[in-house]
């Protein structure tokens, strides 16, 4: 078994580990504030392109990010492959969350809205729970044209 974590491995990597080598191979997603994983694939996962299912105790939600049409709403950009998706910015509650910044309120009220811990990753979620990871709030920028 090999798991990996710190940042999203691409699918191609990932479906060319798991065919070459025949060994199972799980992603987690964590950070530092979450004290560990979040998320996780689980053993018997054969997708790729995705960080799993949140583990035990962990809460996550997508928070809108309407700058970037990262929303809930039904519009074509929530549909991948068919299939309905919610994108947004990753926030998680639980346990596992640490509480706060040690002197730092300032970046407190940054990291939290209504005890939620907001990430900085931007994610969507499909319809069985998997979470895919595939940008990161601050180094998003728009265009003039709208991109």
């Amino acid at each position: 078994m090999i798991i990996t974590g710190s940042a999203p491995i691409k699918d191609e990597v990932l479906d060319f580990l798991k065919i070459c080598t025949g060994i199972n191979i799980l992603e987690a997603y964590g950070l530092t504030e979450s004290t560990g994983p979040a998320t996780f694939t689980g053993f018997y996962n054969s997708l790729s392109g995705h960080v799993g299912w949140n583990v035990p105790g962990v809460a996550i939600r997508l928070k809108n990010y309407p700058e970037l049409d990262y929303t809930s709403e039904d519009h074509e950009s929530n549909f991948e492959n068919g299939e309905r998706v919610i994108k947004g910015e990753v926030c998680m509650k639980g346990g596992i969350i640490f509480k706060k910044y040690l002197n730092n309120p300032e970046a407190n009220n940054e990291a939290f809205e209504n005890g939620w811990f907001r990430s900085g990753d931007v994610g969507m979620i499909y319809k069985d729970g998997r979470l895919r990871i595939f940008d990161r709030i601050k180094n998003i920028f728009k265009l003039q044209q709208g991109e």
